[in-house]
């Protein structure tokens, strides 16, 4: 009879594992996860923002060494995670030492190491660095599916998107907005294609 019980039990499991296979388009083409992944490493700060929105903790972050990066808002929707290096020279080592079932990867910034990390799990590809809002807002919509959280995410995002309607009632109609970023021996204006950009774009 217990023997009976625990095939039952093997085959439920079985169900449930096949019922989750989602399926995405992400930067490098058709992405498929058979289970629900439970140890993520991810290797930009974004991803970790969108993790926190639906309360998924990753076991790894390229957070630079340095946690006070990820804001404190985000932090109390984390637990406790290892260091994986920098955005820019992510350890290797260290990625494939936390044994993860899934890392998520910036498009541009580890094209070069992509194949190397797909030999750790499998590498969901999505743009984080010079992505545009409405990208991080897909991104987030992605990141969401693929761990099993896509109605908590919708309803994130949805929440945001009366947020952002909120804000832009505020604003005097014809308003003109430019930003810029000023340095030593430059000046730079980010315009509608870029992140910054295209959030002021979207609050019209």
């Amino acid at each position: 009879m217990l023997a009976f019980i625990r095939f039952l039990f093997a085959g439920l499991l079985l169900v449930i594992s096949h019922a989750f296979a989602a399926t995405v388009q992400d930067e490098h083409g058709t992405f498929t996860l058979e289970k629900t992944p439970q140890r993520i490493v991810v290797l930009e700060l974004s991803f970790a923002d969108a993790l926190a929105a639906v309360d998924v903790s990753p076991i790894g972050i390229a957070d630079d060494n340095d946690a006070k990066r990820i804001l404190p808002e985000v932090r109390a929707h984390l637990k406790p995670w290892q260091s994986v290096g920098t955005s820019a020279q992510p350890s290797l080592e260290a990625i494939a030492a936390l044994k993860p079932d899934l890392i998520i990867a910036d498009s541009s910034r580890h094209a070069g190491v992509y194949i190397a990390l797909q030999q750790i799990a499998p590498v969901l590809l999505l743009k984080s660095r010079n992505e545009t809002y409405a990208e991080n807002l897909q991104s987030a919509a992605i990141i969401g599916e693929m761990v099993g959280k896509k109605r908590e995410m919708q309803a994130r995002l949805e929440q945001h998107k009366e947020r952002m309607a909120q804000w832009a009632s505020q604003l005097p109609k014809g308003t003109r907005v430019a930003f810029g970023i000023s340095r030593e021996q430059q000046f730079n204006l980010h315009t509608q294609e870029t992140w910054t950009g295209s959030v002021l774009a979207s609050l019209g």
